[in-house]
């Protein structure tokens, strides 16, 4: 299973500290992510670094800028955990020479309550380790909450874990694939050391956020 717009991403806290999240290459030079992977406590403001492992291509890209919503605070008592406005974009230092194909970002009405939508990532597996190779599963839209931007899904028995945060949720439209949300967050079960799918998982809303999106990339550009 081959996606070439995944990107893995590896971000270092600290000097020592990795951590993994998921992310989106939406221009060559240019990933969206969730907020959460790129900025760590209230009044902190970036990681010290990311790379982007394009694991389909093998390229590793290290980020040059790293562009979280103005408006994402999160709590230094739950690091890295979703909160409102959850949504970046990564500069990286040199574009994928090798992806050509990218997501459209959601600008119709796939984002309502019943769309099937497919989650892709690395995150953590029933095996209680990150994966080595892109899983794919489906969930379903079952709410909407316009006032900040997002959706919440539901599904059976699968869904995002540890590790998938920042990945696409998307669909598929004839030849395109249509980016609608970016994973924030879900619910991980530090007892058992897996997540728990009978709770609604949070996706950031792509089309919400359409116009913040565009207006930074015209600026990368």
């Amino acid at each position: 299973f081959i996606l070439y717009f995944q990107v893995r991403l590896l971000g270092q806290e600290t000097p020592g500290v990795f951590y993994q999240c998921g992310g989106t290459l939406i221009a060559p030079q240019v990933v969206l992510t969730a907020a959460h992977c790129v900025v760590y406590g209230r009044y902190s403001t970036k990681v010290f670094s990311v790379t982007a492992e394009i694991k389909a291509t093998g390229e590793s890209i290290e980020a040059s800028m790293l562009i979280p919503h103005e408006k994402h605070l999160p709590d230094p008592e739950h690091i890295k955990e979703a909160t409102p406005y959850d949504i970046a974009l990564i500069y990286l230092k040199a574009p994928s020479t090798q992806v050509t194909i990218f997501p459209k970002l959601n600008e119709q009405d796939f984002e309502k309550v019943g769309t099937v939508v497919q989650v892709i990532g690395y995150g953590t597996t029933e095996e209680k380790k990150l994966s080595d190779y892109l899983k794919e599963t489906q969930v379903t839209i079952s709410d909407i909450d316009d006032r900040v931007h997002t959706f919440f899904t539901v599904s059976y028995n699968t869904g995002t874990c540890e590790g998938d945060s920042g990945g696409p949720a998307f669909v598929c439209s004839g030849q395109d694939y249509i980016l609608v949300g970016v994973t924030s967050g879900g619910y991980f079960n530090n007892r058992t050391g897996l997540c728990e799918y009978d709770v609604p998982e949070l996706f950031t809303s792509v089309k919400g956020f359409g116009d913040w999106i565009k207006g930074n990339l015209a600026i990368l550009n």
